[in-house]
């Protein structure tokens, strides 16, 4: 994920931070990029889907293995900021597929699920039917009988 001058990626048990290290117009060579790892947080077995910057700065990403929206923390493995109504408790299961994620106006707006399950691995038998959108403020289902949802995107006003 682009931000700025800044490119977020994650790994099966990683999420990193690269930054351009050339200034506008400066060339490394014939690219006009150069991106260097900054920052990098071991999370462990989280299955990072989709991610967005807040207007603070904040990384905020889809814990898919979690069931919810997080971010990094020093102390452990992330920081749970936003968990769907129908989750429960907080376990490594993934229970419902949460993996999407459209921000809006610096702020998380819409997330996907493939299903909205609160037990263990409950997504699986719903692949073709049962994948739903997310209001993250109302925790509203805007959107259901989707087969696999992922990646919504906030754009031009419209979801």
């Amino acid at each position: 994920m682009f931000s700025g001058r800044d490119l977020w990626m994650s790994s099966m048990y990683q999420l990193w931070r690269f930054s351009d290290a050339l200034e506008p117009g400066q060339l490394h060579g014939e690219h006009y990029r150069l991106y260097l790892p900054q920052v990098g947080y071991t999370t462990g077995d989280l299955d990072i889907h989709n991610m967005g910057i807040e207007a603070s700065g904040r990384v905020v990403f889809a814990n898919t293995r979690f069931s919810c929206l997080t971010t990094t923390s020093d102390s452990h493995s992330f920081h749970p900021i936003w968990t769907p109504e129908f989750i429960t408790r907080l376990a490594p299961e993934d229970r419902c597929h949460l993996k999407g994620l459209a921000m809006r106006d610096g702020a998380p707006a819409f997330v996907t699920a493939v299903s909205a399950s609160d037990v263990a691995d409950g997504w699986r038998d719903r692949r073709a039917d049962g994948g739903i959108v997310i209001d993250v403020a109302s925790n509203e289902i805007v959107a259901g009988g989707l087969s696999m949802p992922h990646s919504p995107r906030w754009h031009d006003g419209r979801l």
